[in-house]
């Protein structure tokens, strides 16, 4: 808070601080009384220079500062020095009472206390007739509260932007990576035909757009970040199959809740849709029929996907993913951002193709 954040003083405060005849009041009972009731911290002191000394505090002074009549009388200003100006720390409040008057800021105090307390600090000289000061009297106004406030609510914002400046970057930059190597991957084997590539390359951004799906569908919570990995393989298999699927190609989708972070959830859906893919384009070539199955579960810490068809199965020496292909850039792009990862190819020529991705599982701690 600085000086441009400060109204004013509280109505009333400028008549108490600013009477002409506050040096004859002062040592009046009546007055005494009358400061009594304010519901403004006030304290007065007798003196100049640094023979000031508290002559008294009201009882709003001593409930904000925690000092009690018995602890400030016949002291000097001194007393108030743990509040340090809020904007330069080396500037103490009693040093400033004692040589100020008018506003002097904004004090926080430095002490421990079980409260946030700031104020806004005034001051008057009250002179006699011939003009030597004679007393001196402080008004201190709480705006601890209204300090807390802004407080709290910018420390909010700023954990909502870094959150959402943490999750868009990351989404960006693995986005635009993997995007740009799907369309540069496309275009060499544009000799598949420019059909069938575009074809690929539509499923494989479906597969990003069920990512970004899951992702608004989430809402703010303590797993803000996260999204179901079982949720989103389903989606995936989803669009995949009515995207491709011919005949009586049956998908069978048996998915735990997974929550995880996009950095992992998004590769190992990617790898699952070009599973998906490249079994429905290579498996059942010459029949009407056949069944898929996707598998994600959780156990004793690991996360296992299983994807598995009982088609024609690889051809004889082939592996998947081959090296330097997609498959294998967005596995590489799984290990990196994933644990521990596994993954095992298994083929049965004429029986079908079983492929098993393993990785650990975040703990709470880590996922968030």
């Amino acid at each position: 808070m600085s000086a441009d954040d400060v109204q004013g003083p509280p109505q009333g405060l400028d008549q108490i601080l600013g009477s002409p005849k506050l040096a004859a009041a002062i040592e009046s009972d009546r007055y005494k009384h009358l400061l009594d009731n304010v519901p403004v911290a006030i304290a007065v002191s007798r003196g100049c220079g640094e023979g000031q000394r508290i002559v008294y505090i009201n009882q709003a002074f001593e409930a904000l500062t925690e000092l009690s009549k018995a602890d400030v009388d016949g002291r000097g200003w001194s007393c108030l020095d743990d509040f340090s100006d809020h904007d330069d720390t080396g500037r103490a409040l009693g040093a400033t009472i004692r040589d100020d008057e008018d506003f002097l800021g904004v004090f926080r105090k430095t002490a421990p206390s079980e409260r946030l307390l700031i104020v806004q600090a005034y001051a008057a000289v009250i002179e006699s007739d011939d003009g030597v000061e004679n007393y001196r009297i402080v008004a201190l106004v709480d705006v601890g509260g209204r300090e807390r406030a802004q407080i709290e609510r910018f420390e909010s914002q700023i954990r909502e932007r870094d959150t959402l400046m943490r999750e868009l970057q990351h989404r960006v930059k693995n986005n635009l990576q993997l995007i740009t190597a799907l369309i540069r991957l496309e275009a060499r084997s544009a000799a598949e035909g420019e059909t069938v590539a575009l074809a690929r390359l539509a499923s494989r951004i479906d597969a990003l757009t069920a990512l970004y799906r899951v992702l608004s569908d989430e809402t703010p919570s303590a797993d803000a970040g996260q999204i179901d990995l079982g949720q989103y393989l389903s989606d995936i298999a989803n669009a995949v199959i009515r995207a491709n699927a011919a005949g009586e190609i049956n998908c069978e989708v048996h998915a735990d809740y997974c929550p995880l972070s996009v950095n992992i959830a998004m590769p190992a859906g990617l790898l699952v849709n070009e599973m998906l893919t490249n079994a429905l384009k290579y498996a059942f070539v010459g029949r009407d029929a056949g069944r898929i199955k996707v598998i994600c579960e959780t156990d004793q810490g690991r996360v296992r996907i299983m994807v598995s068809d009982d088609g024609a199965g690889l051809p004889d020496g082939q592996s998947w993913p081959s090296p330097r292909k997609l498959g294998a850039l967005i596995l590489q792009t799984l290990k990196e951002n994933a644990r521990n990862v596994s993954f095992e190819a298994r083929s049965i020529r004429g029986q079908g193709a079983f492929f098993t991705i393993g990785f650990d599982a975040p703990s709470p701690r880590a996922a968030n």
